[in-house]
């Protein structure tokens, strides 16, 4: 899996122009772009350089306030995963946080805090298990670390 995969705004850009019944042409020329500039959009090639584009977009097609919300949440998304991608974190990070994104942006605040007990305490384990596996290594002791 690659970090293009996890992108949010391609997929809810398509699905929205397609539910409103509008081409990738006709979309792109009632917002002034290129039509293949568009399609990159669409297909997570390109990125949306503007939040300010979301609006128009939205305007557009005649989407209300609601998918405006969730095009806005998915731009963020998708910037912490390009920071994540300039930062050289590998592919496996990516995944996880865009997890944790799409949990934070899901979940209610009593889950939210049940999923962070849950990943704190494995944090915690690991640490526990690192210490452990040191202290046998210092003693000439073999511990598997799994």
């Amino acid at each position: 899996m690659s970090i293009q995969n996890l992108l949010q705004l391609p997929p809810l850009l398509a699905k929205s122009r397609q539910a409103a019944g509008r081409s990738q042409k006709a979309v792109a020329m009632s917002l002034g772009l290129d039509p293949s500039h568009f399609c990159g959009l669409e297909k997570g090639r390109r990125r949306v350089a503007r939040q300010s584009f979301l609006e128009l977009y939205c305007r557009a097609l005649g989407l209300g306030a609601r998918d405006l919300g969730e095009m806005r949440w998915a731009f963020a998304h998708d910037r912490v995963l390009d920071e994540v991608r300039s930062g050289g974190l590998p592919v496996e990070a990516a995944r996880l946080i865009s997890t944790c994104l799409q949990a934070i942006h899901v979940l209610g605040s009593d889950e939210l805090a049940g999923l962070q007990d849950v990943v704190d305490s494995a944090v915690a384990s690991k640490r526990e298990l690192r210490e452990l596996a040191m202290r046998s290594a210092q003693k000439g002791e073999e511990v598997p670390m799994t």
